[in-house]
């Protein structure tokens, strides 16, 4: 019979050996130098791989059972759930991300709920959602097919599709999105006092803005394509962010009235950087709208090919907007009952109770190309009325009816077909590569070529290649050809053997160095000037 001190002993055995197995698996003892023993953590033990529905019957039981960095691999199927991270740092991926055939085979499909995908337990970016299908929230008032909520997960290579409310919806979140397909849901997504990271995604075909930012929000994109959607392809309101590398095409600003492509209204001024801004149309703005205390910065951006009914094929600026737009092409876009096909500029001319107290816009327009495009109304090329816009080393070729229409506070350094008077101003053909095929880089011969100021001009052109002290009109410096070499000193010390020297070869020495056809060029062995 065993005594009460053994009983005792035997019921903690089980104890004892679960606390040394605890501890085996949490300290290692390393003898030292002298055989000094210490002490030192292990690691964690390996994450588990959970499998559905080979080990638990559904996505959600799955997660429940995770801790640490789990993975959830879901095998191909519908799975009619809502699933919520539950803010664990754990990742809910198909059998393989990177096959398109197995994402679109691994859905989890919303049905009637407000919500497929939920993170809003203060999940990081080690809450991980890959290579899945989010579909069919049908739920008109719903949250979307992704809602992120006070987190900040990772969605990569996902298909958000055919959700009512939207494809992903964002509420004081940092979610990082990443080579998704997102298309024919409500708004594809939206954001509400949010800090998002865009990357490589496409957004299409929803059925209202491609992208909404709201509510001082900040939205990185890169490398997206925005298309087809039937509101505005991006919208800013009282936010702000960085475009950069981005297409934005085919929408339609149907439900807003301005902004086709792009809209930032209310104190919004993003940063847009090298982006195609093509074949959308609005009522107004058609490829881009900006209003009330609105300035972005517009460089490098080609904006062709859009369309509106009333003002501003290309961009509008209305109330106190000012842009500024640097290094861009503004080309074949249109007005069809209206003014302003390339730009279109307008105050609301009323005095406002605090600084500037005019609602006057104040659009800076540099180095741009400005070209082929059209309006009923006035000012093919640009239209300002009760605004202030200032246009420096620009070209306005080749619009109708005409290049400008209404009052320009100051244009300088600039090629105008309709002339103008002001000061480093011409009015000659510029010399287009190719008009017909909307190239717009300068042949050797342009008159465009150095005759511009270098006041305010950018330190590179729409290429990336350096401007020179006295810079081209244009978004285009014309740069030597490939294949051209010169060989000796600088060629503003020698000259150049007569024989080598190109037709176009005048007193205006930069201007030659600048007008050297494929070639090589040897150095003049004279100490003074060129050879006779």
């Amino acid at each position: 019979m065993k005594t009460g001190w053994g009983r005792s002993f035997d019921k903690s055995v089980p104890v004892l050996r679960r606390s040394a197995r605890v501890v085996m698996e949490t300290m290692a003892v390393i003898v030292g130098l002298f055989g000094t023993v210490i002490a030192a953590p292990l690691s964690h033990a390996a994450a588990a791989v959970r499998h559905v529905p080979h080990d638990y019957p559904t996505i959600q039981a799955a997660i429940n059972a995770s801790s640490g960095a789990d993975e959830i691999v879901l095998d191909a199927g519908v799975y009619g759930e809502s699933i919520d991270f539950m803010g664990k740092a754990i990742t809910v991926r198909s059998t393989d991300p990177n096959d398109s055939r197995v994402v679109e085979a691994t859905v989890i499909n919303g049905d009637q709920r407000d919500k497929a995908v939920f993170f809003g337990h203060g999940e990081g970016k080690g809450s991980v959602l890959s290579g899945v299908t989010v579909q069919k929230v049908h739920v008109k008032l719903s949250y979307g097919g992704v809602y992120c909520s006070g987190s900040s997960p990772t969605i990569e290579k996902c298909i958000i599709k055919e959700n009512q409310g939207g494809g992903i919806y964002c509420s004081n979140s940092s979610a990082a999105i990443t080579d998704c397909t997102i298309q024919e849901n409500g708004d594809g997504i939206g954001c509400w006092e949010s800090s998002l990271t865009v990357s490589r995604c496409v957004i299409s075909e929803n059925q209202r803005y491609g992208i909404y930012c709201g509510e001082n929000s900040s939205l990185t994109l890169n490398e997206c394509l925005i298309m087809e959607n039937l509101c505005t392809g991006l919208s800013f309101v009282d936010s702000t962010g960085t475009v950069r590398d981005c297409t934005i095409s085919g929408n339609n600003g149907g439900c807003t009235m301005n902004g086709g492509g792009m809209s930032c209204l209310s104190n919004s001024s993003p940063t847009i950087v090298n982006c195609l801004i093509s074949g959308n149309s609005s009522a107004a703005g058609g490829g881009i709208a900006c209003d009330w205390g609105c300035s972005p910065v517009i460089s490098a951006c080609t904006i062709t090919g859009n369309s509106a009914v009333m003002a501003g094929g290309g961009i509008l600026c209305s109330g106190n907007a000012s842009p500024v737009l640097t290094n861009c092409v503004i080309s074949r876009n249109s007005v069809s009952d209206g003014s302003g096909g390339g730009i279109y500029s307008e105050g609301a001319g009323i005095t406002l109770p605090y600084p500037p107290y005019l609602a006057i816009p104040k659009p800076v327009i540099m180095n741009c190309t400005i070209t082929q495009n059209s309006a009923s109304g006035f000012g093919g090329g640009i239209c300002s009325f009760l605004s202030s816009p200032v246009i420096t080393n620009c070209i306005l070729w080749g619009d109708f009816p005409h290049e400008i229409s209404g009052k320009v506070k100051t244009i300088t350094f600039s090629d105008i077909q309709s002339g103008n008077f002001g000061p480093g101003n011409i009015k000659d053909d510029p010399l287009f590569v190719s008009p017909a095929a909307e190239d717009c880089h300068l042949q050797p011969d342009s008159p465009c070529i150095n005759a511009g100021t270098s006041r305010g001009a950018p330190p590179e052109d729409r290429e990336g290649h350096p401007r020179d002290k006295r810079p081209d009109m244009g978004a285009y410096e014309y740069t030597l050809p490939s294949g051209t070499e010169i060989i000796g000193r600088k060629p503003f010390e020698k000259g150049f053997l007569p024989g080598y020297l190109p037709k176009t070869f005048n007193s205006h020495l930069h201007k030659a160095i600048k007008s050297f056809r494929k070639g090589v060029y040897r150095e003049n062995p004279f100490s003074k000037g060129f050879s006779p």
